[in-house]
């Protein structure tokens, strides 16, 4: 049930290149469309959470789309600091088991995208 409500919110796009294209081969072609309707409905948002978690999850587009123009760990620096500070604006706004199912929707829709490949990466 929660892979099927995963495929339905979250539709990540990524072209087979993406894989690669960390490890040096061109720039990545990242996209995260986030079907805001569909989590609501598969999170039980009230209408101030559907609010907050749509900001949150413009400004995790915004972020990744801003990663495909860089590379290595500056691409991956971008995007494990734009999925952190998501998870935290999620933490805030829904309460332990929305959560939980959250963070379960964006574990699949990192590893689809190829994205998960690039999370936490980021030299320190």
């Amino acid at each position: 049930m929660m892979m099927v409500a995963a495929m339905m919110m979250m539709t990540g796009v990524a072209n087979a290149s993406n894989a690669k294209s960390y490890v040096g081969d061109d720039a990545a072609d990242y996209s995260i469309n986030i079907n805001m309707k569909s989590l609501s409905r598969t999170l039980f948002l009230d209408d101030d959470q559907a609010l907050d978690m749509e900001i949150a999850s413009k400004r995790l587009s915004r972020s990744i789309k801003k990663a495909e123009k860089m590379d290595g760990s500056k691409q991956s620096e971008i995007v494990t600091k734009a999925i952190n500070s998501n998870l935290r604006a999620a933490h805030k706004v829904l309460d332990a088991k929305q959560y939980h199912d959250y963070v379960t929707i964006m574990n699949i829709t990192l590893n689809n995208t190829g994205l998960a490949k690039i999370y936490g990466n980021a030299e320190k």
